[in-house]
């Protein structure tokens, strides 16, 4: 693999490539090299080369949540350089995995449904957290906000994940460790993301139990009025 030179001077020689199974946004490699590991993102279409630089924005307006976030190290056009982190995705947690839904998921040995309703836990607590930051970044689109008011809805704005599904959450050593893929992150309203993280569920656990697990450790209620926010979701995401 040929890198920029300044990423190069980053990483130092590399050791070795790998397809790691993580994330769902453009193309992800695992380097391995003499400064540490580094996860490298490429752009494989020329729509997704202002993705990545607009991830890449994103994780330098969130530095102070590294390392719960990667760190950008180095970007040239379509190519970011972020801080590997360790894990395996939340799918991985899938009793009964659907190749159509993530065909790269890698099964988490050893899980009980105690386990998974733990995690999931934890990950509506994570998002929570995500929820309280506020990056300088611009707010949410007009249009967005029209749209939920025309529903009949008030906004309820935070700074959002925008692709908050279970491909995108971290478990590391029994426990949510991380959140990766950033590129469609900002200002929106906060049940875009609570309506991607239970259409995951959902279709990847397919028991209502473990939505309402979810929703309740995130403490929301309203889980009717998420359809229309995956609408929301589907639109501007």
């Amino acid at each position: 693999m040929q890198l920029p030179d300044s990423f190069l001077a980053e990483t130092g020689p590399i050791i070795s490539v790998e397809r790691p199974p993580q994330g769902e946004n453009s193309d992800v490699t695992l380097i391995v090299a003499a400064a540490g590991r580094f996860a490298l993102k490429r752009a494989v279409s020329e729509k997704q080369v202002g993705t990545v630089a607009a991830e890449a924005r994103i994780l330098a307006a969130i530095g102070h949540a590294y390392p719960f976030v990667p760190a950008p190290v180095a970007t040239a056009a379509g190519l970011l350089l972020m801080t590997w982190l360790p894990g395996d995705d939340m799918t991985g947690l899938n009793p009964d995995p659907d190749p159509a839904l993530n065909a790269t998921a890698v099964p988490i040995s050893g899980v009980t449904p105690a386990d998974r309703h733990r995690l999931l836990a934890e990950a509506a607590a994570a998002l929570r957290r995500i929820h309280g930051w506020r990056p300088d970044l611009p707010p949410p689109p007009a249009a967005l906000l029209d749209m939920v008011r025309q529903e009949g809805h008030e906004p309820d704005v935070v700074f959002a994940h925008g692709d908050y599904c279970l491909p995108n959450i971290m478990v590391d050593g029994g426990r949510i460790s991380a959140v990766i893929d950033w590129p469609h992150a900002g200002y929106s309203d906060r049940r875009v993301d609570l309506a991607a993280a239970t259409w995951s569920i959902r279709h990847n656990f397919k028991d209502e139990a473990y939505v309402d697990t979810f929703l309740d450790a995130y403490g929301y209620s309203h889980k009717d009025d998420l359809c229309f926010f995956h609408t929301v979701y589907d639109l501007f995401s």
